[in-house]
C-alpha cells in the first residue's frame, strides 16, 4: 500500500501531481490511500473540494486530519508524531509519502521531521510545477531512483478542483473542432485584416450584434440593413465572408448565413485564432467556449473530521 499525506494549502495542484502519478501507475495492482492534513478551519473549504475531487476520481480511501492549528509548532510536531506511529502500527508495510509542498512552514517543518525516515519507508517530497519535478527531501535521494512528473489532469478535472462545474466546451473530441481547423487559415488571416483596419472590426461587431446572436432567448435576425454601399476596405471584407459561406450582402444589406456564422465573425473566431495557437504550441490539453458555473454546493457537503 502506499500512503500519500497531503498537508492542505490554498494550491491544490502541487498535492494532487504527485498523488495522482503515483496512481495511475499502481491502483490497478496496489492499494492507495490519502490523508489530508488541514491546520486551522481557514482552509477547510480546500480540504472539503480536494476530498470530493479524490472521490470523484475514485479514490475512495481518503481521511482527513485536522490539527486545529497552522502556527503551533509544538502541536503540530506532536500531531505529525502520533500520526506516524499510528500509521506505521497499522501500515507496518506502507510507503509513506509525505508531500510538504503545502502548509504553512510550522506544518511542512514539523510533518518533515517526522517523515523523513527512508529506514522506516517513509519519505518526504516536494512538488515544484514551475520545473516539473517530484523531489524527495532527502540528503541520499541521489541514491534513489527519480519520481516521475507528467500531466494528471484534463481540462474538466483542473476546473473541478477549482470548484467550477463545467457545462461543455469545445475540445478536440467535439464535432466543431474540425471546422475550426478546416477554417484556420481564414480566422488568421481576419486576425491580420482588422489589426491592420481596427474601424472594420467594430463594424463588423456592430452588424453581428444587431443580429442578437449573443442573446439566448431573443430571436435570432439574420439580415442587417447596411447604413450605405459597402466600398473599399469593408467591401472586400464582406466579399471574402461571403466567399466562405458565412453571408450574403447586397448595395443595402447583408444576411448572415445562420446564427453561428454571425457568432463566428462577431468575434468568435479571435477565440478559434487562439485555440488553434495553443495546438500548434503542442499544448497537451486546449478547449474553448467553456461554459459552466461556479460551484459552491460541494461545500455544503459534511465530512467526519478525524482527530487524534
Amino acid at each position: 500500500m502506499i500512503i500519500h499525506i497531503n498537508i492542505i494549502s490554498h494550491q491544490l495542484l502541487p498535492n494532487v501531481i504527485s498523488t495522482l502519478v503515483n496512481w495511475e501507475q499502481l491502483h490497478q495492482h496496489q492499494a492507495i490511500k490519502v490523508i489530508l492534513i488541514q491546520g486551522d478551519e481557514t482552509l477547510s473549504d480546500k480540504t472539503k473540494t480536494l476530498y470530493n475531487f479524490y472521490q470523484y476520481l475514485g479514490i475512495n480511501d481518503v481521511e482527513i486530519e485536522c490539527c486545529h492549528t497552522s502556527m503551533d509548532y509544538t502541536l503540530l510536531y506532536q500531531h505529525a508524531k502520533t500520526l506516524f506511529e499510528h500509521l506505521r502500527n497499522d501500515n507496518p508495510d506502507a510507503m509513506l509519502a509525505l508531500n510538504a509542498t503545502g502548509g504553512t512552514k510550522p506544518m511542512s517543518i514539523a510533518f518533515t521531521q517526522v517523515f523523513d525516515q527512508l529506514e522506516q519507508q517513509s519519505m518526504v517530497i516536494y512538488t515544484n510545477t514551475e520545473h516539473q519535478k517530484i523531489t524527495i527531501f532527502n540528503p541520499n535521494a541521489d541514491k534513489l531512483p527519480s519520481l516521475p512528473y507528467h500531466s494528471v489532469l484534463d481540462i474538466e478535472n483542473y476546473l473541478y478542483l477549482n470548484n467550477f462545474k463545467l457545462n461543455s466546451l469545445i475540445d478536440n473530441q467535439s464535432l466543431e473542432h474540425e471546422t475550426i481547423l478546416t477554417r484556420k487559415t481564414f480566422s488568421q488571416s481576419l486576425l491580420v485584416l482588422f489589426e491592420r483596419n481596427r474601424g472594420l472590426l467594430r463594424t463588423m461587431n456592430a452588424l453581428c450584434q444587431q443580429t442578437n446572436m449573443g442573446h439566448p432567448f431573443a430571436p435570432f435576425c439574420p439580415n442587417v440593413i447596411l447604413n450605405s454601399a459597402p466600398k473599399d476596405k469593408f467591401y472586400d471584407l464582406l466579399t471574402v465572408c461571403q466567399q466562405q459561406g458565412l453571408l450574403i450582402f447586397t448595395k443595402i444589406d447583408i444576411t448572415f448565413t445562420n446564427k453561428e456564422s454571425a457568432r463566428y465573425l462577431g468575434r468568435h473566431w479571435l477565440e478559434e485564432v487562439v485555440y488553434c495557437t495553443a495546438i500548434d504550441a503542442g499544448i497537451e490539453h486546449v478547449a474553448m467556449s467553456v461554459d459552466g458555473s461556479w460551484d459552491n454546493a460541494r461545500f455544503q457537503v459534511v465530512h467526519k473530521l478525524k482527530t487524534n
